[in-house]
């Protein structure tokens, strides 16, 4: 039984090895696809709307949600003042996070 797996699979790429058409695509497509691939597919994630719940509301705390601002990652879309907006916000898909800094986050 294996040997006549054997004989079929060398019977099948003296085929392959015959037509130079079917070499281009047995060895230079999955070459091209890869390098395409690899520049196309990213799963890098940016610009995820943002919510920001600043209940410190201190230098600090707007300092970080400056530098989550910058990093090109988090756009803000609203700050908010109560926890029933940051539920409707997160409930009806306007954001995918929200950044909640508490009372006392600068002195921690």
């Amino acid at each position: 039984m294996i040997e006549r797996i054997r004989q079929i699979l060398i019977k099948e790429f003296i085929q392959m090895f015959r037509d130079k058409k079917m070499m281009g695509i047995i060895f230079i497509m999955p070459v091209l696809q890869t390098l395409v691939f690899g520049y196309a597919v990213t799963t890098d994630v940016r610009n995820i709307t943002t919510a920001v719940y600043d209940l410190d509301n201190t230098v600090v705390s707007r300092e970080l949600t400056a530098r989550f601002v910058q990093s090109g990652y988090f756009k803000v879309i609203e700050y908010v003042n109560n926890e029933m907006r940051v539920r409707e916000l997160v409930d009806r898909g306007k954001v995918r996070a929200v950044i909640h800094m508490n009372a006392g986050f600068a002195g921690i």
